[in-house]
């Protein structure tokens, strides 16, 4: 019934935890996908030995590192089931994350994609970076990083467009409609699947934290490097957004975007940030 993807590039420090937490679900009936882009460590021997253990696992090794995105558009592909779930090696997750939200997706045809709330763990420093306008993260508050979203398809994107943020990606999807939402190679890529499938249907959030993410993730370090990694030159990267400025566009007309454009400005001015605060701290760290 469920697909699982798990992209993943050197793994080996935190992967077992999180195929364990998989592993440990009460909905068992699910296929582990795993794509690994071509790791230089145990990440390779660390699955063989699980898949060998548990016929619901696959493991597929890249030849040479395809680049972030079309290692998770690639598990994506290998899925045939129902329903599909984007996984990190860091993400841990309680034991009725998936029964809870398969239950939303099978008793509600109008949404069509489900999550619960989730917390994030790691080093205080970057617990704090992350959390930064969200609120205290040792303080628990409802919808801080996914919000569900009901109502007109126009009204809905305006809303996680504002929202900003792109964690609803690591919830269960309906699979033919996420496929349909992938093959965006530009930023904001995870934020515009979000965008995309909202034209599907609503988005459902448990009231309960089942999913815990690392803070140190994708999107929090060494952005500049995976996305050059992508093949992005820099005049791309300087003009990175102008991909979804066109795509708003044309699905909303010109006078939209106008509308929006405040928004629009906002997002472009916190993705060109956080690739020069990450530079930023580099250079700090060699002091």
């Amino acid at each position: 019934m469920l697909s699982i993807g798990l992209p993943v590039y050197n793994g080996e420090k935190s992967i077992e935890k999180s195929i364990n937490s998989l592993l440990n679900q009460t909905f068992t009936d699910f296929e582990l996908i795993i794509s690994d882009n071509a790791s230089n460590d145990n990440t390779e021997k660390i699955c063989r030995e699980y898949a060998k253990k548990d016929s619901r696992i696959k493991y597929y090794r890249q030849d040479k590192n395809i680049g972030f995105i079309k290692n998770y558009e690639y598990v994506l592909k290998q899925s045939e089931k129902k329903y599909f779930m984007f996984t990190s090696d860091h993400d841990i997750k309680e034991k009725t994350f998936i029964e809870k939200n398969i239950q939303v997706l099978e008793s509600d045809p109008n949404t069509v994609g489900s999550i619960s709330e989730i917390d994030f763990y790691g080093n205080e420093k970057e617990l704090k970076i992350r959390y930064r306008g969200k609120g205290n993260y040792k303080i628990k508050e409802k919808y801080r990083f996914v919000h569900p979203a009901k109502g007109s398809f126009q009204d809905k994107f305006v809303f996680y467009l504002n929202f900003m943020e792109s964690s609803m990606l690591y919830g269960i999807f309906r699979r033919k409609e996420l496929q349909n939402c992938i093959g965006f190679h530009h930023q904001p890529w995870d934020l515009m699947v979000i965008l995309r499938i909202l034209e599907y249907g609503d988005l459902h959030v448990i009231d309960e934290i089942l999913l815990h993410r690392f803070v140190g993730g994708l999107s929090s370090k060494d952005i500049y490097k995976n996305l050059r990694g992508e093949k992005f030159s820099r005049i791309e990267l300087l003009f990175m957004f102008a991909p979804f400025f066109r795509y708003v566009i044309n699905q909303f007309g010109f006078g939209f975007f106008i509308k929006n454009f405040k928004i629009m400005i906002k997002l472009c001015i916190r993705g060109h940030g956080r690739i020069i605060l990450d530079n930023f701290r580099k250079m700090r760290d060699l002091f």
